[in-house]
């Protein structure tokens, strides 16, 4: 592997957790703010109270199920150490900076795959690569967007 593919493959792994680490924490804090906000409506005169009560049961059974604020965490620490990489990399040889993204990637979460193509997009336009990559779908877009990075 040459080392403009490994910086290229670094890049990507940065902004893919970067992306993954934004995208759960809009996920945790809309499901916050939805039960929070279903809890209050047990206040207003709305018949129905069964409905607000299982709402707010599913959402706090799927915060606690997948726990997106701590693969948020986790992630956002991942993006942390490889843009340290990143800002190291050009003091390290080849193989140190090999070494240094192996030992980095043991650690990495386990992002959604329609975020694996944006990611890729954006590591190539972030070092100004010619992009040969398919377009994205409808779906890939809008996660990407939800990330809060949609490359053209």
């Amino acid at each position: 592997m040459s080392r403009q593919d490994l910086i290229f493959d670094i890049n990507y792994s940065y902004y893919l957790e970067k992306m993954f680490s934004t995208l759960t924490g809009r996920i945790d804090r809309l499901m916050t703010f939805l039960i929070i906000l279903s809890g209050c409506g047990v206040f207003v005169s709305i018949t129905g109270y069964v409905w607000f009560g299982a709402f707010i049961a599913a959402l706090s059974v799927s915060q606690v199920v997948y726990q997106f604020s701590r693969v948020s965490g986790i992630a956002t620490e991942q993006a942390r150490i490889y843009l340290e990489l990143i800002t190291d990399e050009e003091s390290l040889t080849d193989e140190e900076l090999q070494a240094r993204f192996k030992q980095i990637q043991n650690a990495d979460s386990k992002p959604w795959g329609c975020l694996e193509l944006p990611a890729h997009k954006r590591a190539a336009i972030a070092l100004e690569r010619t992009d040969t990559t398919r377009d994205l779908t409808n779906s890939e877009k809008l996660a990407a967007w939800l990330a809060g990075d949609l490359p053209r």
